[in-house]
């Protein structure tokens, strides 16, 4: 019975929508030809005549916004029966013991997610092909029961028929969301009538958000249950709780590892766009590090109108519950075990989420990208330096320039020359406090200049470190003393060029 009292309360709110578009562009309707009528042509008219037409597109936006999922936007690869038996083996067990049919397709994502979806007709009262999405990091980081409990808790959602009702709440909740992002997207012209529209869509949004919020939330409690019930308690749990921390070390090796070359014009080999995950997350300080995370409380503050109850909410419901006497997986083993050839899907996956930002780049070792990373870091530094130097001497800039402008008297020049920095500009500081300042960003931009220089020629070496983001430096402790030698003395009270110039006669010459 409240399940139809829902269904007639989501159908009243898209009908509702729909009456209060159809108010709004028949009001500006109504009142633009009577301003045309008794006005004739003047800028009210014309005013309420532009209004007018962007009340229609607004509410253009928002009726014919589609709920569907097309299967070309989704940003991963089909794994098929054939070619992941196990994989579709096990959820058909796992749907079976929900007691619901598996799904028709299963897509790898590159994303810490997994959900269930059917594109239904009618409202949800035809029913569509039931897909689902699995997120490769997930598969990477949890064992086999913590996984198979996080896809008992979407298959819980079509045993509880919750995607048979995706449709119906889906395209209310779509429909004034997207008259509220059309009324209120940023643009080089603010649509006129902006701050009305946004104002309508946004009060009904909330007693939409509202009526949906409780039901869908119910909806995760009870999928919860399901997955508590098929991989114990205790696993259910632990998936829940792992969520965090696999979604920070995701982000994490995404921003530092797998893409961090992508400006220089480097990727990681295919297989290890994605694969190196496996191996951070194996490293022992950066368990350390994700240990730490997992033992802080978890202060994410839910949005009011989130359709999923907070983590720590979700969790109490599963204790609750009585003990299962199951055991968490302390197998050892992580989930992707199931996959058939896990390199080559990752590389598959990685290409396809990456297809855009991967074309023209060219894939090379972990140690060869730690190098290339490395040594464009140490020149990016050293650049203002650079073009001072270049540009005070009249000649391609090198460690010779360098010494021989100090030695003709210039250093102060060159100071001088320096962008300042943020306490220079606020302060607008002169004479010796802005050479002071000036030093100070002369000292790391000097570095720069000398290890790119050392690596150039061989006796600096970045590898490839999944402790350390910028890569372990390799240099001759003798080597690396002198560097510091020469740039602390230039820095002193009384700046002394020597140990530079004898770095500029050395070996490494060349900017």
């Amino acid at each position: 019975m409240r399940r139809y009292l829902y269904v007639g309360q989501v159908l009243g709110l898209l009908v509702g929508f729909y009456l209060v578009c159809a108010l709004l562009v028949g009001g500006f309707v109504g009142l633009t030809v009577a301003a045309f009528a008794f006005g004739g042509v003047n800028r009210l008219s014309l005013l309420l005549a532009v209004v007018t037409l962007a009340a229609i597109f607004v509410v253009i936006r928002g009726v014919f916004v589609s709920t569907h999922v097309r299967t070309r936007d989704i940003v991963g690869v089909e794994a098929t029966p054939a070619a992941e038996p196990a994989l579709w083996a096990r959820v058909r067990h796992l749907a079976q013991q929900v007691g619901t049919r598996a799904p028709r397709r299963i897509f790898l994502v590159p994303d810490v997610n997994a959900a269930v979806w059917e594109n239904t007709r009618l409202l949800g009262l035809i029913p569509g092909r039931r897909q689902m999405m699995i997120g490769v990091p997930l598969l990477m980081a949890l064992p086999p029961a913590q996984m198979d409990a996080v896809l008992a808790h979407e298959l819980g959602h079509y045993g509880n028929r919750d995607t048979r009702l995706g449709g119906l709440v889906g395209r209310a909740r779509a429909g004034v969301m997207g008259a509220v992002r059309a009324a209120g997207r940023r643009r080089k012209v603010e649509l006129p009538g902006a701050v009305l529209f946004v104002a309508v869509f946004r009060w009904y949004a909330k007693i939409v958000l509202g009526v949906t919020q409780e039901a869908s939330r119910a909806q995760e409690l009870a999928a919860d249950r399901v997955a508590g019930a098929i991989a114990g308690r205790a696993n259910a749990v632990a998936a829940l709780g792992e969520m965090r921390v696999i979604d920070a070390a995701y982000d994490f090796y995404l921003d530092r590892y797998a893409t961090a070359g992508l400006r220089i014009g480097l990727l990681p080999p295919p297989p290890e766009v994605l694969g190196g995950f496996t191996a951070l997350l194996a490293d022992p300080s950066r368990r350390a590090e994700l240990e730490k995370v997992r033992d802080e409380p978890d202060t994410g503050k839910s949005d009011p109108y989130d359709s999923h109850p907070p983590t720590t909410e979700r969790i109490a419901a599963l204790m609750a519950l009585p003990d299962d006497g199951v055991p968490p997986d302390a197998s050892g083993t992580r989930a992707i075990a199931v996959l058939s050839n896990p390199p080559d899907l990752l590389a598959r996956v990685a290409l396809r989420a990456l297809e855009k930002e991967s074309a023209g780049k060219q894939a090379v070792p972990w140690d060869a990208l730690a190098q290339a990373a490395g040594l464009h870091g140490a020149q990016e530094q050293a650049k203002p330096l650079l073009e001072v130097v270049a540009r005070l001497s009249g000649r391609p800039a090198d460690l010779r320039s360098l010494v021989d402008l100090i030695a003709a008297g210039r250093f102060g020049e060159i100071l001088a020359a320096l962008p300042q920095n943020e306490a220079a500009r606020k302060t607008g500081a002169t004479g010796r406090v802005a050479r002071e300042h000036a030093k100070t960003e002369l000292g790391p931009m000097l570095g720069g200049w000398l290890l790119a220089d050392a690596a150039r020629t061989g006796r600096a070496l970045w590898t490839h470190s999944w402790a350390k983001t910028g890569g372990d430096l390799q240099m001759a402790p003798e080597l690396k003393a002198e560097l510091n030698a020469a740039v602390n003395a230039l820095l002193s009270v009384r700046p002394d060029a020597g140990p530079l110039r004898a770095l500029a006669l050395g070996p490494a010459v060349a900017a």
